[in-house]
C-alpha cells in the first residue's frame, strides 16, 4: 500500500487523512507557520520504472498537493526543511545529468511556486548529504538546518574519510567546511 501523509489530532486521538493516491509520500515537515506540510513523493506516471522524488506541498487540512522542486528530466530530491520564513524549503538532491550518476547538492526552492531551485553546493567533489554505512552503528540519512536568519544552511558531506557538517552562504558563496577530524557527524 502507498505511504500517504495522516494527522492525528492528540487530543482525542482522531485521524484525518492528508493525501491521497498511489504515490509514497515520505519526510513530511511543517511549515514554521503550521499551515503547511512539505514532504518528498514519486508522484508521477510509472514512478517504479525511474529514479524521480520532487518535493511538494499541501495544506495542513489536505486538499490539492502542489510540486515546488521543478524541472525536467530524473531527479531525486529528499529531505525538505522550511527556512524560518517559511518562504523557501531546502532539501538534499539532485538532477541526474549523465547516465543516472551525478553528486548530491543542497537546493533551496520556493514554498510558493514551482522551480528549478538553486543547488548551494554546485560542486561535484562535495556530495552533500551522502550516506554512509556501518556494520557496527546505525547511520541516520544527514538533515539540513537552517540558520536562524535564514542566510545559510547547515549539511553533512563526507570529507577525506569522515562525515564533516559545511555550511552554505544563500549568497552564493562557496560552502565553508566546519569541522575536522576522524569521525561521522549527521
Amino acid at each position: 500500500r502507498a505511504q500517504n501523509l495522516w494527522t492525528v489530532d492528540v487530543a482525542d486521538g482522531s485521524l484525518r487523512r492528508i493525501t491521497t493516491g498511489p504515490s509514497h509520500d515520505r519526510q513530511p515537515a511543517w511549515s514554521p507557520d503550521a499551515t503547511t506540510i512539505a514532504f518528498t513523493s514519486d508522484r508521477h506516471a510509472d514512478a517504479d520504472l525511474s529514479w524521480r522524488s520532487d518535493i511538494y506541498v499541501v495544506d495542513a487540512g489536505g486538499g490539492p498537493v502542489r510540486r515546488v522542486s521543478g524541472g525536467r528530466g530524473e531527479r531525486a530530491f529528499e529531505q525538505p526543511t522550511w527556512s524560518p520564513d517559511g518562504a523557501s524549503i531546502a532539501a538534499t538532491g539532485h538532477r541526474f545529468r549523465m547516465a543516472n550518476a551525478s553528486s548530491t547538492g543542497t537546493w533551496v526552492f520556493d514554498a510558493t511556486r514551482e522551480s528549478d531551485g538553486r543547488d548551494l553546493v554546485g560542486d561535484d567533489a562535495l556530495d552533500a548529504g551522502a550516506g554512509m554505512n556501518s556494520d557496527l552503528a546505525g547511520i541516520p540519512a544527514p538533515g539540513i538546518a537552517w540558520g536562524p536568519s535564514g542566510e545559510w544552511l547547515v549539511f553533512g558531506a563526507p570529507a577525506e574519510g569522515s562525515y564533516e557538517l559545511w555550511r552554505a552562504q544563500l549568497d552564493g558563496t562557496p560552502p565553508v567546511r566546519l569541522t575536522t577530524g576522524q569521525h561521522a557527524l549527521t
